[in-house]
C-alpha cells in the first residue's frame, strides 16, 4: 500500500542538521505507514548516506536516500524527490528545519476539503520573541499538480527562491494556495546567524 504523503528533503553536507530534521519527523502524529521520507543529497556524501540508513533503522521511518551526483541545485533536488514519490501528496521542507509533531496531520485534511497547494508556517525563535513567516520550507501540494505544471524551475538565479517562483506561477494560473498556520516547522537559530535570520523573517512580513 502506497503512503498518503511523501516528505522531500534536499540536503547538502549538513548531516547534523539533517539528523535533527529526521528525528523530528519520527515524532509525527501521523501513522508511520501513511508517510515516507525522501532525502535528496546534492553532494553525494557518504556520511549523509550512512546517517540516513542509521536513522531509518533506529526510528522505523520509511526513508529513501537519493544521490544527486552532479551537485545540482535545490530545485532540481526537489524535482527529483517528488518525481519518485509514490504518494498522492508531497510535502517539502529543508534539512535545517524541525517539523512539529502535528505538521502532517494539520495540513493533509485540507486536501480532502479540495486544496491544491498548502503553505504552512515557519517559526524562527529569536532571543526576545518568536517571529513567524511562511516559506518554501513548509510547502504541501498534490503530486498531480506538480506533474501538471512541470515542477520547479531549475534554472533560476541562485538569489531567487524556486518555491516562491513556483507559487507566483500558480497564482498567475489561477491555482489557489491555502494557508495552514497550524502546520509548523521550526527553523532553529544558530548562535552566529540569528541576526540574519531576523532580517529575513522581518523582510517576509513586510
Amino acid at each position: 500500500m502506497n503512503p498518503l504523503v511523501t516528505v522531500v528533503i534536499p540536503t547538502c553536507l549538513r548531516p547534523a542538521m539533517l539528523r535533527d530534521c529526521l528525528l523530528a519527523l519520527a515524532q509525527q502524529k501521523l501513522s508511520r505507514s501513511q508517510f515516507e521520507v525522501i532525502v535528496v543529497d546534492t553532494a553525494d556524501d557518504r556520511t549523509t548516506a550512512v546517517l540516513v540508513r542509521e536513522i531509518a533503522s533506529h526510528t522505523g521511518l520509511s526513508i529513501r536516500y537519493v544521490s544527486q551526483r552532479r551537485n545540482r541545485n535545490v530545485a532540481a533536488a526537489c524535482n527529483r524527490g517528488w518525481r519518485i514519490a509514490s504518494s498522492l501528496f508531497v510535502a517539502f521542507t529543508h534539512d535545517d528545519c524541525l517539523p512539529q509533531p502535528l505538521w502532517l496531520t494539520t495540513a493533509l485534511p485540507l486536501f480532502h476539503a479540495g486544496a491544491q497547494v498548502v503553505v504552512g508556517r515557519v517559526q524562527y525563535p529569536v532571543p526576545t520573541q518568536p517571529i513567524t513567516a511562511s516559506t518554501g520550507a513548509n510547502l504541501f501540494c498534490r503530486r498531480s499538480l506538480l506533474e501538471q505544471v512541470g515542477g520547479f524551475d531549475e534554472w533560476l538565479d541562485r538569489k531567487q527562491s524556486h518555491e516562491e517562483h513556483w507559487l507566483d506561477k500558480l497564482a498567475k494560473a489561477g491555482v489557489p494556495v491555502t494557508a495552514c498556520p497550524d502546520a509548523v516547522v521550526v527553523h532553529p537559530v544558530r548562535e552566529t546567524s540569528w541576526l540574519s535570520t531576523l532580517r529575513i523573517a522581518l523582510a517576509k512580513l513586510l
